[in-house]
């Protein structure tokens, strides 16, 4: 079934569960996970993304964040994740990462970003960090 909108654009409307997780898949497959320096990731559709959630993470200028070089770009940060980094990485939560997952339980990097796409999360997100 295809909507139209008021500008008359179209888009698919899903009607079946399997189009629902091909929309989730492909949701997955914009979104990557991106090392900015050796202790913090950001979820993002792009480096410069990347970069600027980092950024508005801080609170502070894209320009400051790449200045004062809390983005370790000499080893290429922001620096996409390859999938063997991502089924390898382990995400550790306490309690609850803010959208309502509870519990404690160790998962892959890959495994969180995909609760976090199945949770509806606004991108770009900090990701982890192993500081406290």
């Amino acid at each position: 079934m295809i909507l139209k909108s008021a500008a008359g654009h179209q888009r698919p409307r899903c009607t079946k569960r399997s189009d629902m997780a091909f929309l989730h898949t492909r949701v997955v497959e914009t979104i990557k996970v991106f090392e900015v320096n050796d202790c913090e990731w950001v979820a993002a559709r792009d480096q410069l993304d990347a970069a600027l959630g980092y950024a508005e993470t801080l609170g502070c200028s894209l320009e400051r964040v790449l200045n004062d070089e809390l983005i370790d770009r000499e080893s290429g940060c922001p620096r996409e994740l390859s999938a063997s980094e991502m089924r390898q990485l382990r995400f550790h939560d306490e309690d609850d990462d803010g959208f309502g997952m509870k519990g404690y339980k160790p998962r892959s990097f890959g495994q969180q970003l995909d609760r976090l796409v199945a949770a509806g999360a606004k991108f770009p997100v900090y990701f982890a960090t192993t500081e406290c």
